[in-house]
């Protein structure tokens, strides 16, 4: 049987079976079902979408197309065996991909539309060199190429299709800005662009709007209110970070254990404490270096939470002059021409969002500079350091630093480099920094001319994280016999659903990605000989679609995890690792001397970084050459890749194997704080 460990298959099928009964009456309220003789296009984003289609779906007169819109309806349309289209079927992916890099320069244009009409009517933004928008460039983005990829999907198949009418299931909106389901200006992934563009009646088509299902899928538990325990948790976090000698002390207790505490004790008697510094955000890789921040002399490390408090304290506030601000822009027409795509206006998707950036989020913006220059001052703080800005705060905080006159340092998060290219890492991580510290220098010969345009430093230290997982691996290569190994890990991501963005190429698609995760499954299915554990992502659904399928296809020898054991725990279990989206866990896997298959289909690596990778790890860019190797490596215990290759690793992981990073990041930071005239950032980007 197929093991899953979250909940058991019957409650499953129990909350399956309800979600479909309360939609089986809906299509018997559906009045003068359409019988004419044109066209009917037909729009499924779930399964209870495509279960109540089926009650209706004869009494149509005349052609009909069905359009699968989501993984989740592809998936009940393949059971049903039902004919459709998905929307990559009417257009080619260089087009939508050069709008997303076209949108580029759109935000900014329109970031900086934005700011310099709340720097006019306020001149504390002005002063104090804050920027609201291009501070939220991150969220805009992702909110923008949203409703423009939806837009763009759409016209392609209604200019395609030519539909008589088209039918579509209503969807909910839900709110956003402190909420953990859609941050600042995200979409909830419960609602339906898709549905909210169509009620704009702009192709003048006759509708059938449907009313709303819920996806059973996605609604298995809801979002989670804050109890006691949670709340006490965020209060001594909260203490912990205002009183840094006390959050490095629990730092080391967790990490290092009690016999790490009496040495962090006798450590920090003899350390010179020249170099205050204000970490912004999660530490990761800068928390790995605590003792040997101090042993520079780079302590105390004071802390800042990125989290909705600032927002949340805004939003209490009194908008006063950002009101004005906002009035102006609805009656700019250049304002107002951003949101006009082909003629199509979809202004009152986002008017709430917008307004909400700048009375509110300005607000935030405003609150954090001056919380972290007073902070700065009191404590003589000598640089802001962080792994990465991606939100309004974060790039609020970096500001601050740099009207303080100190250094502003980041340390990459996560592994991009490999890709040919990811312009939305600029605006995290380049454009408010003044030095970027990199996991190796193939991340350099991406992100140089980036990183030359904003006046910021590269510098490559590699990764903590990284070589932490590199010194526990136990197996010998010796023992690393291929004929062995009967414990598959696969890895894979979650779905963007409304987070969509467009950044590297291919553009993300959710069902290609359904695909690509139902053909590398079915090959594992095939050898029962085998034990596979597939690792679904932490934030996925509690019920993933693969779950189902692999119920349907009776594959018993699977087993999936959630949250119960995270990827490095499984990776040390594992005799092999598929992975189909290779960003960090790629990285991860090859800190050990196992088998590793690598698709490269759904993120293009450059050409460098792909013929480096293929020296260590099985990789194609093509699905049916990198399954058919796959199942060559499952059948035959073939493997043709060296696995004591870490060219790709050293180049776009750890950078070196001599030292560690634990030691490289604080010497390259006292080398930062040690200049005269420190390093400053002379970009005038912003």
């Amino acid at each position: 049987m197929i093991s899953i460990k979250m909940s058991t298959i019957w409650a499953f099928e129990c909350v399956r079976f309800l979600m479909i009964s309360k939609g089986d009456s809906i299509s018997k309220n559906i009045s003068a079902i359409n019988d004419a003789s044109g066209k009917a296009l037909i729009l499924l984003e779930n399964e209870n979408h495509v279960k109540d289609c089926i009650s209706w779906l004869d009494e149509i007169k005349g052609e009909k197309q069905i359009v699968a819109l989501t993984p989740f309806a592809v998936y009940e349309l393949d059971k049903y065996g039902l004919e459709y289209n998905i929307p990559e079927d009417y257009y080619e992916p260089e087009e939508l991909h050069q709008m997303g890099l076209e949108n580029f320069k759109k935000v900014e244009d329109l970031c900086n539309l934005i700011d310099t009409e709340i720097q006019l009517n306020d001149n504390d933004y002005s002063e104090l060199d804050i920027y609201p928008a291009m501070f939220s460039y991150y969220h805009l983005k992702i909110m923008y190429d949203a409703i423009t990829i939806c837009v763009f999907q759409l016209s392609k198949i209604v200019n395609s299709e030519k539909p008589c009418a088209v039918y579509f299931y209503d969807s909910a909106k839900y709110p956003f800005g402190v909420y953990e389901s859609a941050r600042y200006l995200l979409f909830n992934h419960k609602e339906s662009l898709y549905s909210q563009i169509l009620l704009l009646n702009i192709w003048n088509i006759p509708q059938k709007i449907l009313p709303s299902l819920p996806q059973y899928i996605n609604e298995v538990s809801g979002l989670q209110k804050e109890n006691v325990s949670d709340n006490l948790k965020k209060r001594a976090k909260q203490y912990l970070c205002d009183h840094p000698e006390l959050y490095d002390i629990a730092l080391t207790l967790k990490k290092r254990g009690f016999p790490g505490f009496v040495q962090w004790i006798k450590n920090d008697l003899r350390t010179n404490k020249e170099f205050p510094v204000l970490l912004f955000g999660a530490g990761y890789n800068w928390d790995d270096c605590n003792e040997d921040l101090r042993s520079q002399g780079i302590a105390p490390v004071y802390r800042i939470t990125d989290d909705f408090h600032w927002l949340e304290e805004a939003i209490r506030q009194d908008s006063g002059s950002l009101h004005t601000a906002w009035l102006n822009l609805q009656i700019n027409p250049e304002f107002r021409s951003f949101f006009i795509m082909d003629g199509i206006d979809f202004y009152p998707l986002v008017i709430e969002r917008l307004e909400f950036l700048v009375k509110q989020m300005s607000i935030a913006c405003l609150f954090s500079v001056r919380h972290v220059m007073n902070l700065i001052a009191k404590k003589n703080i000598k640089a802001v350091i962080a792994s990465t800005f991606s939100t309004c705060v974060g790039h609020s905080a970096a500001q601050a630093a740099h009207n303080s006159k100190i250094p502003v340092i980041t340390w990459q998060h996560g592994g991009y480099g490999a890709m040919e290219i990811h312009p939305l890492v600029n605006y995290c991580d380049l454009i408010s920094s003044d030095a970027h510290f990199v996991f190796g220098n193939g991340v350099i010969d991406s992100y140089l001319e980036a990183a030359k345009k904003y006046g910021t430093e590269l510098v490559a230290v590699g990764s903590t994280s990284l070589e932490s997982i590199d010194n526990r691996e136990t197996i010998k290569m010796e023992d690393s016999k291929l004929n062995n190994g009967r414990n598959i890990l696969y890895v894979t991501s979650s779905y963007v659903q409304t987070d969509k963005n467009i950044s590297v190429f291919p553009p993300f698609s959710d069902i290609l990605f359904w695909q690509t995760q139902k053909s590398i499954v079915d090959i594992l299915g095939q050898h029962n000989n085998y034990t596979v554990t597939i690792k679904l992502h932490p934030s996925s659904y509690d019920v993933h679609p693969l779950q189902y399928y692999s119920i349907d296809c009776g594959y018993d020898h699977f087993t999936f995890i959630r949250r119960e054991e995270s990827f490095t725990e499984l990776l040390q279990k594992a005799d092999a690792v598929i992975i189909d989206f290779p960003f960090t866990t790629l990285l991860q896997a090859l800190t050990t001397k196992k088998p590793v298959f690598a698709y490269t289909g759904l993120v293009h690596y450059n050409e460098n970084a792909q013929r480096s990778l293929s020296k260590r790890a099985i990789c194609s860019r093509n699905l049916d050459e990198f399954l058919c190797k796959l199942d060559k490596y499952l059948t035959d215990n073939v493997y043709e890749a060296n696995l004591k290759n870490n060219e790709f690793l050293e180049m776009y992981g750890i950078a070196s194997r001599e030292g560690t990073s634990k030691k490289r990041a604080p010497e390259e930071l006292n080398k930062i704080l040690g200049r005269v005239p420190r390093l400053l950032n002379q970009s005038s980007e912003l």
